[in-house]
């Protein structure tokens, strides 16, 4: 057994260093991996606020501006009113973030019953039509009482009226001149007041012009620009 002599006033003496060496505490076993632990959920939450950030961030990202014509073009096969605002949605049938715009769409043509003549264009390439049917956004639009749905096979009206962006409206006034364009939602998939609503609610209800142009919420209907040459090539599924 080894020792420690030490001196003292009785004389030499032998200790056991093993007496006086402190006990050294254990790690409750509970504890055991808390550490690791807890960098995991500080990481996923991390990963989780960072997907929210982008998430909200795309939803306040709007689309491409769309340049109508300053005139109703003559060449479109929609049919304006010489007598009240016509009014021209343009809708991707596969934007899932259109249907906010179509239900504020309906929002706006009950208020405003009577004031306005509405249509919905629902692009499709030429060769897609039967191979995509009729979609959720075409069953909604389907539904909205006062607008006219119509199939844009070719997207051919997108073209003339120089339409980027799912949910554009466009609407002229009786004797056919652009009044507004852009969107009526506050953000992709997201319905509620928004400028461009209350700026064309204004405008069909009291003829004021409070706002010529509002940010379009929604997909790209084009991978480039309508006018850059084939339909299937520049056609974003």
């Amino acid at each position: 057994m080894n020792g420690i002599l030490t001196r003292g006033n009785g004389g030499v003496t032998k200790s056991d260093r093993g007496s006086l060496a402190s006990p050294v505490p254990s790690r409750p076993s509970s504890l055991v991996g808390l550490r690791p632990r807890s960098a995991a959920i500080g990481l996923w939450l991390a990963f989780l606020l960072i997907g929210f950030a982008l998430i909200h961030q795309r939803s306040l990202s709007p689309g491409k501006t769309g340049k109508p014509p300053q005139r109703w073009p003559e060449q479109s096969i929609l049919e304006r009113s010489p007598m009240l605002p016509t009014l021209v949605m343009m809708v991707h049938p596969q934007c899932a973030c259109s249907a906010s715009s179509l239900a504020e769409l309906a929002h706006l043509l009950a208020r405003c019953e009577g004031r306005v003549k509405a249509h919905v264009v629902m692009l499709y390439p030429a060769a897609s039509r039967e191979r995509w049917g009729s979609t959720d956004r075409w069953s909604q639009a389907a539904t909205i009482p006062g607008a006219t749905l119509h199939a844009d096979v070719g997207a051919q009206e997108a073209r003339l009226f120089q339409s980027f962006t799912s949910g554009d409206v466009i609407v002229y006034s009786k004797h056919g001149q652009l009044v507004f364009h852009g969107g009526i939602t506050p953000a992709r998939n997201h319905s509620g007041d928004s400028e461009g609503r209350e700026a064309v609610r204004q405008l069909l209800l009291h003829g004021t012009r409070q706002l010529s142009h509002s940010p379009v919420f929604g997909c790209p209907l084009f991978r480039g620009q309508p006018n850059g040459g084939g339909e299937g090539d520049e056609w974003r599924l």
